[in-house]
């Protein structure tokens, strides 16, 4: 990046109503010698402190690792004894990985007996109202499902 502008309001007509503010910015164009970065973000619980309520609860740390790294490389396109992209043609490639393991929990409902076998009459809230049971995925997005009925003459 050769160039960066953070305006915020006022700001000139030509920006349209945007609320909050406009980032500009504007690239280099290739050279004909070879660049490139490396990075690397790591954080994790060792060197984290521990939260103030899970402090007060007496609760450890819960683990988490994450680390986040990557590359970006740009320079002239060159094949020996073919094409000399010097001046003309450039190449810009850059990878990001992350890899991040944390200690999470879930809290979800699964069908009682009887409404895996399709009755629904005991399904209740917890003030005792009658509940709707929820629609699979693919029908709450689909809208309602079709019927289609085929008749076979015997004979």
């Amino acid at each position: 990046m050769q160039e960066f502008k953070v305006n915020t309001s006022p700001y000139g007509a030509e920006f349209g109503r945007t609320g909050g503010g406009v980032v500009s910015f504007a690239i280099k164009s290739g050279t004909n010698s070879p660049h490139g970065t490396l990075h690397e973000f790591l954080r994790n619980s060792v060197l984290d402190a521990n939260g103030f309520n899970a402090n007060r609860a007496n609760q450890r740390k819960p683990s988490f690792k994450r680390n986040q790294f990557g590359f970006t490389l740009g320079g002239p396109v060159w094949i020996p004894k073919a094409y000399d992209g010097r001046n003309k043609t450039f190449f810009f490639v850059g990878y990001e990985g992350l890899r991040e393991r944390s200690f999470s929990s879930f809290t979800g409902t699964v069908p009682t007996d009887l409404e895996r076998r399709g009755n629904f009459s005991q399904s209740l809230d917890p003030t005792g109202v009658w509940t709707r049971p929820p629609l699979p995925a693919s029908l709450a997005t689909s809208g309602p499902p079709s019927l289609a009925l085929r008749f076979h003459p015997t004979s």
